[in-house]
């Protein structure tokens, strides 16, 4: 990696830096060969004694391309906000087990008074129908599935509810699949699956008495 940053003080009484980064990555490649699949990454940063903002995100991956945002104030570090938006990505680029396609989409994290809301959509461009939207809340205690859609070629998938993450770890989750085929989508899973689920149970027993 080669990296080249301008950051120059800012004026005003308070500590205050802000310019451009640059950053570049001669060998790119798939994360499960130990490389990273971005080949040049360009933002303007801006850093105070209280905060990080890092605007006009602009990544150059193997295969499409990523813009987005980051910002985080010190006085609150589990407090940031990050959002992006993506075009023409491969996934076989990031990890050489996924299948080949052109995915667009977009995702937005926030994490804030212990709350993590991750919401995203993407689809594919040409070629074979590839489609899936998320929204989810997690926290120490629990993670909340608001919805969760999945349609890869002729095979549907759905699925809601939440699991609590303290206590009995009580669960409520529903879905249902149809003729998915995993597949499609990553190399080495036979398999064809139909079926619907709820589960409204425990994933850890208390003790009693």
């Amino acid at each position: 990696l080669t990296l080249h940053a301008e950051l120059r003080p800012q004026p005003g009484t308070r500590f205050s830096v802000a310019g451009p980064v640059d950053v570049v990555n001669a060998a790119p490649g798939p994360i499960d060969r130990e490389r990273i699949p971005v080949r040049r990454a360009r933002a303007h940063i801006q850093a105070s004694d209280e905060a990080l903002q890092v605007e006009e995100i602009d990544a150059s991956l193997v295969r499409g391309a990523l813009r987005g945002r980051f910002e985080i104030a010190f006085a609150r570090l589990d407090e940031w906000q990050a959002r992006a938006t993506f075009t023409g990505v491969d996934p076989a680029t990031l990890h050489s087990r996924l299948r080949s396609y052109t995915l667009d989409g977009q995702a937005e994290l926030t994490q804030a008074a212990g709350d993590m809301a991750i919401t995203g959509r993407l689809r594919n461009r040409v070629g074979l129908p590839l489609q899936a939207t998320l929204d989810l809340r997690a926290s120490a205690a629990r993670v909340r599935i608001n919805t969760a859609q999945l349609t890869l070629g002729r095979g549907q998938a759905t699925v809601a509810g939440e699991v609590r993450l303290t206590g009995s770890q009580a669960t409520t989750l529903a879905g249902h699949v149809v003729e998915l085929e995993p597949e499609l989508l990553v190399k080495g899973i036979d398999a064809r699956l139909t079926g619907a689920f709820n589960d409204d149970g425990v994933l850890a027993q208390q003790p009693a008495g």
